[in-house]
């Protein structure tokens, strides 16, 4: 049974990673410039680099793709905290409700 459930979830880390991959891949596959989208046709070129920059659109897209999983990581740890944080919120009034 403990080696089914290993299985089970190196299969859901591999397959998790395997989207994740695909839906960069995908990202960057789509036409267009998502600076030039963000900014305008106007933007100034200090402007676009700069914008560039900080999305992290110079670098090479292995690095690319590290700090997408990375995001990806940071994004799912700040939904789990967020929605602990509202349980507890949320348990705390239920039962002030109740002793009123």
């Amino acid at each position: 049974m403990l080696r089914f459930l290993a299985d089970r979830l190196v299969r859901l880390v591999v397959v998790l990673l395997a989207i994740t991959v695909v839906s960069f891949l995908f990202m960057h596959a789509i036409p267009g410039d998502p600076v030039a989208l963000r900014l305008g046709e106007h933007a100034s070129p200090q402007e676009v680099a700069h914008l560039r920059s900080s999305l992290g659109l110079d670098r090479p897209w292995f690095v690319q793709l590290a700090l997408y999983l990375g995001r990806s990581h940071t994004a799912i740890s700040a939904r789990r905290s967020s929605t602990r944080s509202r349980s507890r919120r949320s348990s705390r009034s239920i039962f002030r409700r109740r002793s009123s």
